[in-house]
């Protein structure tokens, strides 16, 4: 799980900024989470999820080793190691995996 999130965060950049594609940042789709999410530490924290068009739901188990995971998710959040909870319904900057949707121009991607 850990590999294939990092490399959606940061190999699929390398692969079309190397390839000189113009448009390699990653883009984001707002919307909002279904429930409570906390940081149990102040690091920068990549969860799991499912967005299907309303709200993010994020996986209800997951650690670095846990491929199995990833059938069950269309993408994730970033949450910044300055946060430390996000309230149900608050906006969060959602990531989907598995296609390509970027943008020219980089923008931060943490919520």
């Amino acid at each position: 799980l850990a590999s294939a999130l990092n490399f959606e965060l940061f190999g699929k950049f390398l692969i079309h900024k190397l390839s000189g594609r113009k448009a390699a940042y990653h883009e984001t789709i707002d919307t909002v989470t279904d429930r409570d999410l906390h940081s149990p530490r102040p690091v920068a924290n990549v969860i799991p999820g499912l967005y299907n068009g309303r709200s993010f739901t994020p996986a209800d188990r997951y650690a670095p080793g846990m491929v199995n995971v990833l059938s069950h998710c269309n993408g994730m959040i970033v949450i910044d190691a300055a946060t430390d909870k996000i309230k149900k319904g608050e906006k969060v900057k959602f990531l989907p995996m598995r296609w390509d949707f970027l943008r020219e121009n980089f923008e931060a991607f943490t919520s």
